[in-house]
């Protein structure tokens, strides 16, 4: 017989199913979030994962501007990306800013420098330098400005600010940072140093996959303790369903035999016969009537009554014609005494 799967079963499964639903949609949706990040990162070049304009402003009113990413498309030697930086500017005060490579001139300084994406270790060489205004002696706060938003939420990038292999400051957490420039020490060499896990891929031009969300271990670890409380349930019922057949079949042959009696047994009550079926339903059946029966019995029995009567009717003109005989007969001498 094909057995039947019990409602709280079904119901247990169905649970599994929209928890393994749940969690392959968050895992797409997920992917497709940071998928769209990056394109509206880099709307212009799809091939450019992450990039940043930094801001150069200083106190007496001098400002510049370079940029800085990675793509996919790009290397560590002359690619593309790379644009030199334009001559000094002619007005004073000015300031002058550019990332410094091993390139030959003009590409040995520029302002647009892009790397290899993805790659462990990135460094980028920044170069500030403050041109004050003739017999000006003071000194000037500069500030570089960046807007951390524009880069790519990725969990396994970092991206720090050193000068003199101190950290200056966390890009990816702040947008700021602002140092003191005297006359006499108006250049400043700063590193941007960024750091990325490696990829799995073997391909190095194929984008990393994002790390999943939080919520989809959480829905992992909520599948996995479903998956072992309903493996734990039906062993229990295996278990169960074994001892109640080892059970059956200790049974003495003795307790089968009188099982079978006990159903077979009929019980009689008031002229009904109550007979204990097969499932459980009480049948009762009303007894069959035994009144033709006695009145043949009746029958059989005036029967030889009457018999007896005729026999008798028939004996006794018999007896009549013996008591004639007999009186007809003359009587004897010891008769006669007795008379006398």
């Amino acid at each position: 017989m094909k057995s039947k799967t019990s409602p709280r079963k079904i119901h247990v499964i169905k649970v599994i199913l929209i928890a393994i639903i749940i969690g392959l949609i968050g895992v797409n949706t997920s992917f497709l979030t940071n998928n769209t990040s990056i394109l509206r990162s880099t709307a212009a070049d799809p091939t450019v994962v992450w990039n940043i304009t930094l801001t150069i402003n200083g106190s007496s009113g001098a400002s510049n501007a370079v940029f800085f990413g990675e793509a996919t498309n790009a290397s560590d030697n002359k690619d593309i990306y790379d644009m030199p930086a334009p001559p000094m500017p002619p007005q004073f005060p000015a300031i002058a800013a550019w990332f410094e490579t091993p390139f030959p001139v003009p590409f040995n300084n520029l302002i647009y420098e892009y790397k290899h994406y993805p790659s462990n270790y990135t460094e980028w060489n920044l170069s500030i330098l403050w041109l004050p205004a003739p017999g000006n002696t003071t000194s000037t706060s500069i500030t570089i400005n960046w807007d951390s938003s524009q880069l790519l939420k990725i969990t396994n990038l970092t991206l720090f600010l050193y000068e003199n292999n101190t950290i200056l400051a966390n890009m990816l957490t702040t947008n700021s940072y602002s140092y003191i420039v005297t006359p006499n020490e108006p250049l400043h060499r700063f590193q941007i140093i960024s750091q990325n896990q490696p990829s799995n891929n073997n391909s190095s031009e194929q984008n990393q996959i994002p790390l999943p969300p939080l919520f989809i271990y959480f829905l992992v670890i909520f599948m996995v303790i479903i998956i072992v409380l309903v493996l734990l349930y039906t062993r229990r019922n295996k278990s169960r369903r074994e001892f109640l057949n080892e059970v059956e079949e200790k049974k003495t042959p003795i307790l089968r035999r009188e099982e079978e009696k006990a159903e077979e047994v009929v019980v009689s009550a008031e002229g009904y016969d109550i007979t204990p079926p097969d499932k459980g339903e009480v049948k009762i059946k009303k007894k069959k009537e035994k009144a033709p029966k006695e009145e043949k019995t009746a029958e059989t029995k005036e029967k030889p009554k009457k018999s007896k009567e005729k026999t008798e009717k028939k004996e006794k003109p018999k007896e009549t014609k013996k008591s004639k005989t007999v009186s007809n007969r003359k009587p004897s001498k010891s008769h006669k005494k007795h008379k006398r």
